[in-house]
This record gives structure tokens, sequence and C-alpha cells, in this order.
């Protein structure tokens, strides 16, 4: 069975991070991330609500979402 899109999402996504991005880096904003990996709004959503859970990301209101200063696998 195959597993769900916003979970193959996040998991690139966390690749992604922790090879391109240093902590409290900007990450692009869920409108650029649905162009990116063309899938919908609400896929991005849950993505990057799992990466925010395990504390991979943060995301302040206003501002952006944002890598996580220190981070366990």
């Amino acid at each position: 069975m195959k597993s769900p899109l916003y979970k193959e999402l996040m998991n690139q996504l966390a690749s992604h991070i922790k090879k391109d991005y240093q902590p409290n880096q900007k990450l692009p904003s869920e409108r650029e991330l649905v162009d990116m990996f063309k899938v919908s709004r609400s896929t991005v959503r849950l993505a990057l609500n799992e990466l925010e859970e395990k504390g991979l990301i943060y995301r302040l209101h206003g501002k952006g979402t944002f890598v996580a200063p220190i981070f366990v696998d």
C-alpha cells in the first residue's frame, strides 16, 4: 500500500531541509511549495504540520516557516 501523498512530501521536505538549509533559515511559502511540488495546499499544510510536530521546523505567524535551530531524527 502506498503512503499518503503528504507523508511522501514530508519525507522529501525533511531530506531537502537537512541537506540544503541552515538552522533558522526561512523556507519557501506554502504557495511556493505548492508550485514546486505540484501538490495541493492542504497536502503542503499536512506535511508542514508533521514536520513541525517532529521538531524539524517552526512557524511564526505572519513571518513564515523556518528550520528549527536543533532537531533530532
